[in-house]
């Protein structure tokens, strides 16, 4: 649906459904009801645990999700109802404290890292390596910084 590669670290079953079941689900997350909200891979495996014959399910999409959630809610004219999906409607539905906390997007090219690297091994983005638009501004209580993950 969103990757035009094809490996491991780019795909998963549910990129794989046909063109209706795609149309389905962003007409649904992007409908503003209340019931659909964000979620994303936060639990990243290392390349070697990834891409072997019995590697882990998923794809780390963390760094890479608000950009392309961004771009679906804006490609149907939806920018409106992306807070609420990714900040409102999650902790509202489980009785949870909303966050405080603000980000803003900005819209401005930004090339995704080809891996992370920490003492354990490599992590492989979603995206590695390719140009996304939309980079993200946080702003907290306390400070402003630009992420360009």
């Amino acid at each position: 649906m969103f990757s035009s590669k094809d490996d491991c670290n780019h795909t998963t079953t549910a990129f794989q459904c046909s063109k209706e079941k795609s149309t389905a689900i962003v007409s649904a997350v992007t409908s503003g009801s209340k019931r659909f909200f964000l979620g994303t891979d936060g639990a990243p495996h290392e390349r070697r645990r990834k891409e072997c014959p019995c590697g882990c399910a998923g794809i780390y999409n963390a760094p890479v999700a608000l950009a392309l959630y961004a771009k679906v809610f804006e490609e149907v004219g939806a920018l409106d109802k992306l807070e609420a999906f990714t900040s409102l409607n999650g902790p509202d539905f489980y009785g949870l404290p909303r966050n405080t906390s603000k980000i803003k997007l900005i819209k401005t090219s930004w090339k995704v890292p080809e891996s992370f690297s920490f003492s354990f091994g490599d992590i492989i983005p979603m995206f590695a390596g390719e140009t996304l638009v939309a980079s993200i501004l946080l702003i907290t209580r306390k400070s402003v910084f630009t992420n360009r993950l």
